[in-house]
C-alpha cells in the first residue's frame, strides 16, 4: 500500500455519503516485494456477459494535474472498496443467500448504482 491512500477515500466519503469508493490499485511484484509501480489510471466496467474488467478511460488519459481526483466508475471490484456503514447497511450488502465468490461485484455496483 502506498503512502497517503486513505485520506482521498475518507475525504470522497465525507462529501459524498452515498458513494462507493475505490482507490487506484498499485503494483508490487510478487517476485520482488523491493519493486514498485504505480497503477495505471483506468476503470473498471462490465462486458455484456457481466463480465468485470479494467480499462483504460475513453478519452485515453488524465491529466497530469488531475490524477488524485476521484473520477466515476460504471461498475467497481466486490471487495476492494471503502463504503459508510450507515450506507452499508440501508443497501443491504451483501445478500446472505449469496453462497459462491463472484457476484459480489455486480451486487454492489447495481445497489449503489439504483439507490
Amino acid at each position: 500500500v502506498n503512502r497517503q491512500w486513505l485520506e482521498p477515500l475518507l475525504s470522497r466519503l465525507a462529501d459524498a455519503p452515498h458513494a462507493l469508493v475505490q482507490p487506484t490499485l498499485d503494483i508490487i511484484p510478487q517476485e520482488h516485494f523491493d519493486q514498485y509501480f504505480m497503477g495505471a489510471r483506468g476503470h473498471w466496467r462490465f462486458e455484456w456477459n457481466m463480465n468485470l474488467i479494467f480499462t483504460a478511460p475513453p478519452d485515453g488519459g488524465v491529466p497530469p494535474d488531475a490524477e488524485h481526483l476521484p473520477a466515476p466508475m460504471p461498475a467497481t471490484s466486490g471487495g476492494i472498496f471503502a463504503i459508510r456503514r450507515d450506507w452499508w447497511l440501508k443497501l443491504g450488502f451483501y445478500d446472505p443467500e449469496m453462497r459462491e465468490w463472484g457476484g459480489d461485484h455486480v451486487e454492489a455496483t447495481m445497489k449503489v448504482w439504483r439507490c
